[in-house]
């Protein structure tokens, strides 16, 4: 999902901005912490693979489905 730092660099980034800012009560890292925090739960829900299943069929040779979209009432 996206892209990733190279090396593991992202989770020594994360583990930093826990124990400095978090933990050690630097704003600059918190702030760090916060942004990774919040990129990462945004990402999450806006990921289409999350949607549930609504329907599953098996289609047989010869057989098709149609898909549309109707808006809300």
């Amino acid at each position: 999902m996206g892209w990733r730092l190279p090396g593991g660099l992202g989770g020594r980034i994360r583990s930093r901005a826990v124990q400095r800012g978090l933990l050690g009560g630097s704003r600059l890292w918190f702030a760090v912490f916060v942004a990774g925090f919040v990129r990462k739960r945004l990402l999450k829900s806006l990921s289409a693979s999350e949607m549930p299943v609504v329907l599953s069929e098996r289609l047989h040779p010869g057989e098709g489905m149609v898909i549309s979209h109707h808006p809300p009432p």
